[in-house]
């Protein structure tokens, strides 16, 4: 079954329950939702590597396939932004990410509420002064599986945005490496990989190499979760995406040809 083409339309309605007064799909959140563009510093050892995995196919071997009510508590503007800062920063509490963000405290405690229902977060514990609570991604990440085949609409919806945020988070990180290449010290330039490759592969083949580059990322992403200092790192992005181009359920047969040629 082929997908459908993503949306861009404004994210679904929010679950209920959201405390009193607490404008929960505002066009003040929507647009800080929506994209950052303001340079992000590098976060602290233990932030999350490879964050999520959108679409169907092979995932990592810690990452959760979302529900389809995660899917739709999670493709919420201020949620998102909410996930990126922690990402970005490492663990954070309530009052500071509603700093960053702009926000009253009792909004952000409601969201990481939410994202944790969901396992998208959780506590970090050891941090924090009595009832304060520090507040991390959940370690291994995410897959929204394959949300064209989602029985509810919403979720589908929801899957969507996501994807779409991801791809246009991909051209924020990008543009920013194009710009603060030439100042980056020598030995991070070295290890820095901008590539693309076109390959002709069987459907086994491609599952395979995925396969094995995810296994590669996992063990990296353990070694960065289990440091315990930040010293001589920093946050270091890493773009991987494998598809098929072409190829419909209708096709088969030896030679595949893209797009009918």
């Amino acid at each position: 079954m082929t997908p459908p083409a993503p949306l861009s339309t404004p994210a679904p309605e929010d679950s209920p329950g959201a405390p009193p007064g607490t404008p929960t799909s505002s066009p003040r959140s929507a647009v800080r939702g929506a994209i950052d563009s303001k340079a992000r510093a590098a976060g602290p050892a233990g932030a999350a590597g490879v964050a999520g995995s959108v679409g169907a196919g092979v995932v990592g071997a810690a990452a959760r396939k979302l529900t389809g009510a995660a899917l739709k508590s999670f493709a919420h503007p201020l949620r998102l932004r909410i996930y990126e800062l922690l990402e970005e920063h490492g663990p954070l509490t309530a009052t500071k990410l509603a700093g960053l963000l702009d926000e009253n405290t009792g909004a952000t405690s409601y969201h990481l509420r939410e994202l944790a229902r969901h396992q998208m977060i959780e506590i970090a514990e050891g941090l924090g002064r009595g009832k304060e609570k520090y507040w991390r991604i959940t370690p291994g990440g995410f897959s929204t599986g394959e949300p064209w085949k989602e029985p509810d609409a919403g979720a589908v919806h929801a899957a969507q945005l996501l994807i779409d945020r991801a791809l246009g988070q991909r051209a924020e990180e990008l543009a920013r490496w194009r710009q603060e290449a030439a100042s980056t010290p020598e030995e991070w330039v070295r290890g820095s990989v901008l590539g693309r490759r076109s390959l002709r592969l069987t459907a086994a083949e491609m599952h395979e190499m995925a396969s094995e580059v995810l296994e590669v990322l996992d063990r990296f992403r353990a070694a960065a979760e289990r440091r315990e200092t930040a010293a001589e790192t920093a946050r270091v992005i890493v773009h991987f995406d494998v598809f098929p181009v072409g190829v419909t359920e209708e096709d088969s047969g030896e030679g595949l040809q893209e797009d009918g040629r």
